[in-house]
């Protein structure tokens, strides 16, 4: 990389920092970065200095609230908001938080919504409809449904290019990032491919029973869901070791965190259930019916239905607070950079944004 990219990207990082508000992991991220590279080492210490500079000249701007801000004190949280709704005109797949954005796979096309402006950004074409979308450290990894050249693309945040294709063996159905690597379902009988999630150097897969048709990562572990003769399976996997166990009574992973599993039991119509993960013993029972998605994040569970939002409990999953209505159906769900977003399919598609702490 040559002194002009290098100061390009410097003052990259300076200008979004003094245009928004930035998350409390992007320091972290951004420190992690930089420290792979010799010449990155002293350019840590610059962009320090530029942010100090930023926090002192912005006064009481947005990064130095962020940098004043205080842990939130415990209390009943408010009905979320609706904040903004952003209409996109086509057929939405998935969505994802990270890098000061929320990102859309739409149809043929990733879509860079910008969270201080609560507009579209960015239109970046794809070759092929997007299977899933995920955020490492460094990049946007976009897993491509292309029946002739199945890959996962890498996205550089800063400039909004493709960078890297690195090919798959299969079609690809979902991705997530976990301990450093990147994990894609792979339509293929029993296989999810690994790619390192720094240098996308490819990694031995891991082989199961049967196709995998859901995968989460939280609880310092990978969840994957197979399917076999409509019989749904759950199997932890270990990061480290790739080893696999199976999940007693657990039918389908719906969403994970740092201390919680979620899954459909080998009921459907007894709902979605928090469950212990060694056991399959539940805990706790989601008291919301036909669940279209669901998310972790902002302290919260939430579930959206074809008519509400919900904010949940995540420790004993009671609704917190009236639900929000919904406008039309919700097809996709992320939570990050400060709001819970919601995309909907009605006579038209759109992505609703809702302040979870008004």
């Amino acid at each position: 990389m040559s002194d002009a990219d290098v100061q390009a990207r410097l003052r990259a990082y300076r200008d979004a920092a003094q245009r928004r508000e930035v998350s409390p992991d992007a320091w972290p991220r951004l420190e992690r970065r930089l420290r792979r590279e010799p010449w990155r080492r002293a350019a840590l210490a610059a962009i320090a200095i530029a942010l100090l500079v930023g926090v002192a000249a912005v006064g009481t701007g947005p990064v130095a609230r962020w940098a004043q801000r205080q842990p939130a004190t415990a209390g009943a949280p408010g009905r979320p908001t609706v904040a903004a709704r952003i209409p996109l005109g086509c057929p939405i797949g998935n969505l994802e938080a990270g890098f000061g954005a929320v990102w859309v796979a739409c149809d043929l096309a990733l879509i860079r919504i910008d969270p201080a402006a609560n507009r579209i950004a960015a239109v970046i074409p794809l070759e092929a409809g997007v299977a899933d979308i995920a955020v490492s450290d460094d990049w946007v990894w976009v897993a491509s449904r292309s029946s002739a050249r199945p890959a996962v693309n890498l996205i550089d945040p800063l400039t909004n290019r493709q960078v890297i294709s690195a090919p798959l063996p299969g079609a690809p159905d979902e991705i997530v990032i976990a301990e450093g690597i990147a994990w894609v379902t792979l339509d293929s009988p029993g296989t999810v491919a690994l790619f390192d999630a720094e240098t996308v150097a490819k990694l031995p897969p891991v082989r199961l029973p049967a196709a995998p048709v859901g995968i989460r990562s939280g609880l310092s572990a990978v969840w994957v869901t197979t399917s076999r003769l409509d019989q749904d399976s759950l199997y932890r996997i270990d990061p480290r070791t790739r080893a696999t166990t199976r999940v007693p009574r657990a039918h389908r992973v719906v969403a994970a965190g740092p201390d919680s599993l979620w899954v459909t039991t080998d009921n459907p119509s007894t709902g979605i259930r928090r469950i212990d993960p060694a056991s399959g013993r539940v805990s706790a029972t989601v008291p919301v019916t036909e669940i279209r998605a669901m998310a972790l994040g902002e302290g919260a569970l939430w579930a959206s239905t074809n008519a509400a939002l919900y904010r949940l409990d995540p420790g004993d999953a009671r609704v917190v607070g009236a639900p929000v209505p919904l406008e039309a159906p919700s097809v996709a769900m992320a939570v990050g950079e400060g709001g819970v977003w919601v995309g909907q399919d009605g006579r038209e598609t759109f992505i609703t944004r809702f302040d979870p702490t008004p």
